[in-house]
């Protein structure tokens, strides 16, 4: 992805309105949860299905053969 920069107002209150480019490049639809990381670098906002991809990219690759939930659903 090609870095882009984005000129957003802030209000008074706190809320801002993510331009529509960055909304379809997180796949963001309707009303959406975003998580913010502040450290030294900035701020970074990312959509919560990247996460979700995240941690199934962990899972696939730290997973065994044969641990799949309905294994263990069946061994319990």
């Amino acid at each position: 992805m090609v870095k882009q920069t984005f000129d957003v107002k802030v209000a008074g209150n706190g809320q801002m309105v993510l331009p529509v480019t960055v909304r379809k490049a997180l796949g963001l639809v309707g009303e959406s949860r975003v998580t913010l990381t502040l450290d030294d670098a900035g701020v970074s906002l990312q959509a919560m299905a990247q996460h979700v991809l995240r941690a199934q990219r962990l899972y696939k690759e730290y997973v065994t053969a044969g641990n799949s939930v309905d294994e263990f659903l069946i061994d319990r």
